[in-house]
């Protein structure tokens, strides 16, 4: 993806009805979709046919224009609901249908060239209205570039942390200020030029016409400052012919309702400008009145390649949540990045370790002052090749973007290779998938869960992940993982120890019901595989013998009836096998009635004819009324493989040209009813 956004929440907006009426809102969402509402979440849209703002309705994957006008009434009495909204899919259109009109591919930075010093050029922008800026330079400037601490708040010192002192950003001003005063480049459109036309906008654009109105915009200023800029400041570090980063700063507040005026970032691929002889073609469009550390430093990440990690639409998931910069981005300060992130996007971390045998690690946080020992790769066992783990220590303490997270320890993501690079937008046409999930607390494909409660530490008695911890782990497709068992985790000190045990106990049988035949002695047989040690309890059974109730690893059980079974019914026991870690497999038992048992006629059927086509029994069973399953049992209640040459209405034809003489039992089974005929062979 070439364009990305900050996803911004509860931006405050001030609109105006035709009639002159002042509503003060809120705005949320990102360069490809925002909307405005109402501090309860009401969903406010303008009416394009009268100018007016209503409440909106949804009507499928949109949303309409109720006839209620905002303020005029109360939202709910009026049956209207909160927190409508498009849908996902219609999300992602609309951004494919902005990314659709570039002529070329994407270029993004190098990995691993993610080094040195990057000049980042910022201009100043006021449209035809605007009476200038509202903050001091010194206050944008000292954003941008504070470099005077290790806690300074600003881009420079952010990328400075979080790539272990590797990359430094220096943003250059243009215009230069007077004292406080920001000065700017006053474009010859005024702002309603750059917002969505409407019944009292007509000035502004319609759908289709955002990029070629910016982009134009974004001409004309490059061409206004290039003079302006230094031939001898290197402005392409990774040298691929083009200007590493340029920031557009507008003046005012953020719009809403898809408008431009959005802080994001994007590629001007529709005009050909240069600085210096280098095309200016990565850029960050921000706000006056939305610039904030977090907002700044997201786009920039965007730049540098990275991909949003937040889901589209009202979804119940936060697939990262607070714990990374591209995902729930802090405003006022920035929040650090995982250490997946780092390496693939940033190259700040050489490599991904991959945990290959049981044994005891360490790491350190991933936000620290070394990238060493940061992030360890866990591959399970699973259908899917392209899902891994990755673990990684955050520390509250490590700096100050890493103080505001919501405690220290080890965080455990779930990775899918197959959406690298589309973050968690990724979308096969009928689902929206993740590129990185944090384990949390309840956390499913479908609930969010406690996404704050996501670190494991001793600290707060959460010291393993496997199939029966809080979370457990599952695949993309909320399949659960079982052979991954970490455990032993320790408290959340200057590093975090872990231990990763070898593939876990499993249990499986090779059914999950027996029946026995009706008499003393009575037989069957199932097996049990495992890789540990099992016992076996069935209670209130005193009639069932097994040869084996422990053991370890695999091995066939054979369970015998001490007694013959005289009541009129079947009788059932269940036998219940469990493993040291608590797991446990039932098979079911059913011992057949011998009162149950209809002879028909003792029919005695001698398997010597010279015909084989003679040796076939047919038997006459009760009406069912549905499908009959037909099984055939020897005496001691053996499961007799056997061929069914004819089955309807109420009568079956079986060929037992090949069974051995004795007593035989056939069984018919439907979803709600069974009966049991006896035969012969001699």
């Amino acid at each position: 993806s070439s364009i990305h956004a900050a996803y911004l929440k509860n931006v405050p907006q001030q609109i105006t009805q035709p009639d002159g009426t002042i509503i003060h809102c809120f705005a949320s969402g990102d360069e490809f979709h925002n909307w405005l509402h109402d501090s309860a979440g009401y969903t406010i849209i303008q009416d394009r046919q009268t100018g007016y703002y209503v409440y909106a309705i949804q009507s499928g994957d949109t949303i309409l224009p109720s006839q209620h006008i905002v303020g005029s009434v109360n939202p709910a009495a009026v049956g209207i609901e909160p927190n409508v909204n498009i849908s996902a899919q219609t999300w992602i259109a609309k951004r494919a249908n902005i990314e659709k009109k570039q002529n070329q591919t994407p270029v993004h930075k190098a990995l691993k060239k993610n080094e040195g010093l990057i000049n980042n050029i910022a201009f100043f922008i006021a449209f035809a209205d605007d009476t200038g800026y509202t903050k001091t330079y010194s206050f944008l400037s000292e954003m941008y570039n504070d470099s005077s601490s290790w806690d300074a708040n600003s881009l420079y010192n952010y990328y400075r942390t979080v790539s272990y002192g590797k990359m430094y950003i220096k943003t250059h001003f243009y215009p230069a200020p007077v004292g406080e005063r920001v000065m700017y480049y006053q474009d010859t459109f005024p702002r309603d030029y750059f917002r969505p036309v409407s019944a009292t906008n007509p000035l502004g654009y319609s759908s289709g016409e955002e990029a070629e109105r910016e982009h134009k915009l974004l001409v004309r200023v490059v061409n206004y400052f290039r003079d302006s800029i230094p031939s001898s400041m290197n402005l392409d570090f990774n040298n691929d012919g083009r200007v590493d980063n340029v920031c557009f700063i507008v003046t005012g507040a953020s719009g809403a309702w898809s408008s431009l005026l959005w802080p994001h970032r994007w590629e001007l691929y529709s005009d050909s400008v240069a600085i210096n002889g280098k095309r200016v073609y990565d850029y960050n469009f921000q706000i006056e009145e939305s610039s904030y550390p977090g907002v700044i430093t997201h786009e920039m990440m965007h730049t540098l390649s990275a991909p949003d990690l937040y889901r589209y639409n009202n979804s119940p998931v936060n697939p990262v949540a607070e714990w990374d910069l591209m995902a729930s981005t802090n405003y006022s300060s920035p929040q650090g990045l995982g250490a997946y992130m780092k390496y693939v996007y940033g190259g700040w971390i050489d490599s991904m370790p991959e945990i290959t045998s049981p044994g005891t690690y360490t790491l350190y946080p991933a936000n620290g002052t070394s990238p060493e020992k940061t992030i360890y790769l866990l591959r399970p066992n699973t259908y899917s090749t392209n899902d891994y783990f990755v673990l990684e220590y955050r520390n509250t303490s490590s700096n100050i973007f890493e103080a505001n997270l919501p405690g220290s320890g080890l965080l455990i993501y779930r990775i899918n290779s197959g959406f690298e690079g589309k973050g968690n937008a990724a979308y096969d046409g009928d689902n929206v998938f993740d590129e990185i999930y944090l384990f949390r607390p309840n956390g499913t494909a479908s609930v969010n869960g406690r996404s704050w409660d996501a670190h494991f530490t001793k600290d707060y008695n959460r010291t393993s992940f496997g199939p029966l911890s809080n979370p457990h782990p599952f695949d993309h497709k909320d399949i659960p993982v079982e052979n991954i068992l970490i455990t032993d985790i320790t408290e959340a000190g200057d590093s975090i120890q872990f231990t990763v045990r070898p593939q876990i106990d499993t249990l499986t049988t090779d059914v999950k019901e027996i029946v026995l035949g009706c008499g003393e002695g009575a037989k069957s047989q199932f097996k049990i595989s495992s890789n540990t040690i099992w016992n076996i309890v069935y209670v209130n059974s005193p009639w069932l013998l097994l040869n084996n109730n422990s053991g370890k690893g695999d091995a066939n059980i054979t369970v015998q009836a001490l007694s013959s079974n005289t009541l009129s019914t079947e009788r059932t026991a269940n036998i219940r096998i469990y493993l040291l870690s608590g797991e446990i497999q039932t098979v079911k038992l059913r011992q057949l009635s011998c009162n149950s048992i209809e002879t028909i006629n003792h029919n005695s059927v001698i398997n010597l004819f010279p015909n084989p086509a003679e040796n076939r029994l047919t038997i006459v069973y009760p009406q069912m009324n549905e499908p009959t399953n037909i099984s055939i049992y020897s005496i001691t209640g053996q499961l007799i493989p056997h061929t069914v040459i004819e089955s309807k209405d109420n009568e079956a034809t079986i060929d037992i040209g090949n069974f051995a003489s004795g007593i035989y039992y056939m069984k018919f089974q439907s979803a709600k009813q069974s009966t049991v005929k006896s035969f012969i062979v001699k």
